[in-house]
């Protein structure tokens, strides 16, 4: 594995765990496990599709599909600036999200 994977994984672990926490807290355990489940479908269902959506689009295209596709490429590329940003950003929503967590967490009856 190397950098630019392990950057792929902790970025999308704090993803994951900035959105996940605060519907754990306030919704419960049942509809944390159905959302994983749609998630998880709907995330390998566009990873699927995106081979097919790739031979569609052609690279003289100008659609955003296309400058998804080169940023994607820039980070698979290793550029460390592009990362500096995504891991940057899945930070800061990390914390900003363990606020409301705390507060449903606390206002919760066992």
């Amino acid at each position: 594995m190397g950098w630019a994977h392990l950057g792929g994984v902790v970025t999308a672990a704090l993803l994951w765990s900035a959105t996940i926490l605060p519907l754990y807290f306030w919704l419960g355990s049942v509809f944390v496990q159905y959302l994983s489940f749609i998630v998880f479908v709907i995330a390998f269902g566009i990873g699927s599709a995106a081979g097919a959506i790739r031979a569609l689009v052609s690279s003289e295209s100008t659609g955003w599909i296309v400058h998804l596709w080169a940023w994607s490429r820039s980070l698979a590329a290793g550029e460390a600036l592009a990362w500096v940003y995504l891991l940057l950003t899945a930070a800061v929503l990390f914390v900003g999200s363990m606020l409301p967590s705390v507060r449903l967490y606390q206002r919760r009856e066992f």
